[in-house]
């Protein structure tokens, strides 16, 4: 099964453009920049301090069905008859570790619509953490699934994608998990 990762980034890019041309300013030119650098900076000083709970929630909010999709993969993937499930599997995780790391990321920049101010200092490496082993993981998965010739799930090549993505959704779950002591 071979998809075509290209039209969901563009339907989000898509998407995107159009929430930064509808929060323009009234009768501003779409080419004037909406903010100067000192503005940003400005911006940023007095920016709200988001709460640890504030991340937490949003993490928990998408961790349980993560797992439920993780624990699909064991039953799915070692038998040829269910190629396209397993795969199904990994395109699932792959856009549900996207979805994970927009909702992270648009916490925590000005310009989004779900904004919600500046991660405090004591989360401020595992959120980092966690978008980036988001962003590995839904790479890796879509890989798998994007994967030529991948019937045989006993075959060489297919194991060698199948354990970098593992790998890579481990990571995830992983950082997932160390979000349960601010939950």
């Amino acid at each position: 099964m071979t998809v075509n990762r290209t039209k969901p980034v563009a339907l989000l890019v898509i998407a995107a453009a159009l929430m930064t041309a509808c929060s323009t300013r009234s009768g501003a030119p779409l080419s004037e920049p909406r903010h100067d650098a000192k503005a940003a900076e400005t911006r940023e000083e007095s920016a709200p301090q988001a709460s640890v709970e504030d991340f937490a929630a949003v993490v928990a909010e998408h961790h349980a069905g993560w797992d439920e999709q993780v624990e699909e993969l064991d039953s799915l993937c070692l038998d040829p008859a269910t190629v396209p499930a397993c795969h199904a599997t990994y395109f699932t995780l792959s856009m549900q570790a996207e979805t994970i790391r927009l909702a992270l990321s648009a916490l925590h920049k000005p310009d989004a619509p779900a904004y919600i101010g500046v991660p405090p200092e004591k989360i401020a490496d595992l959120l980092n953490d966690t978008e980036s082993a988001a962003d590995t993981a839904s790479i890796a998965a879509a890989d798998v699934v994007d994967a030529a010739g991948c019937d045989d799930p006993l075959a060489d090549t297919c194991i060698e994608q199948r354990f970098a993505a593992d790998g890579a959704i481990e990571e995830l779950s992983g950082k997932l998990d160390a979000w349960a002591v601010y939950s």
